[in-house]
């Protein structure tokens, strides 16, 4: 086989293929006996027909020929894209432009083959990267989120501060609005962290009530503040006299 590659445009090449007439043999022996295994003839069982026979039973050796070019174009074409290190995309486009009848085949292949692209200039970008030294604090801050990972809680019988965890039963009601109370028990806060529910709520107590919009951080840094420690007892008269007690809790990393 000999393959030669031409460039067409809008990223096409043009194949030329030919083959030898012993090449040709092979492929038209090939489909002998691919199609003797397919005829019925009087007299032979399948796949035992001879070649001259079968030749004249399908009605001549052009239409072996024939059939042989059908049967062995795509090995044909695979064969030459191999040889020409063509990259194609898509189906190609085959004519046979020589040999359908005798002599050596010849065929032409337009194929549409993967596009060349070409940058310029990228060897002299520069990327300027961050610094990976790591300062003394941020090396601190990464342990002291590693040490609060394995930390464990006691509890502990001092003023509640910030940083500590205090467990509570909690009623949230909307100040403008008729839906029922949210209620939460065993709720866990981290003190000063500002992070807890944002809607508005009230604190009752039998002597005064609290009133709150943007999180419970504020209310209980007031109550770190006020000193009020472990044990406080509140009773929320809207759950009928149920106590809610804060449990002043400590970290032990």
């Amino acid at each position: 086989m000999r393959a030669t590659v031409s460039n067409l445009e809008n990223n096409h090449v043009k194949l030329v293929v030919e083959l030898d007439d012993a090449e040709m043999s092979d492929a038209i022996d090939k489909a002998a006996r691919t199609l003797s295994t397919q005829v019925s003839v009087k007299g032979f069982r399948k796949g035992k027909v001879p070649k001259n026979v079968l030749i004249a039973h399908i009605g001549g050796a052009d239409v072996l020929r024939s059939e042989a070019i059908r049967e062995s174009m795509p090995d044909f074409y695979a064969r030459a894209i191999a040889d020409t290190a063509v990259d194609p995309i898509a189906e190609p486009e085959i004519t046979v432009t020589g040999g359908e009848v005798e002599g050596p085949l010849v065929f032409e292949a337009d194929v549409e083959v993967r596009p060349e692209i070409t940058i310029s200039g990228h060897r002299a970008l520069r990327v300027t990267l961050p610094s990976p030294q790591v300062t003394d604090t941020e090396v601190e801050a990464q342990i002291d989120r590693f040490r609060e990972t394995d930390a464990t809680l006691n509890d502990v019988d001092r003023p509640i501060v910030t940083g500590d965890l205090v467990t509570m039963d909690v009623t949230a009601t909307q100040v403008a609005g008729e839906s029922e109370p949210l209620e939460m028990s065993d709720y866990m806060y981290t003190v000063g962290s500002g992070r807890a529910h944002s809607r508005t709520t009230r604190w009752r107590e039998p002597d005064r009530q609290w009133q709150r919009s943007g999180g419970w951080g504020r209310h209980l840094r007031h109550e770190a503040e006020a000193g009020e420690g472990a044990g406080a007892t509140r009773v929320d008269r809207r759950m009928g006299g149920r106590e809610h007690r804060v449990a002043d809790r400590g970290r032990n990393a």
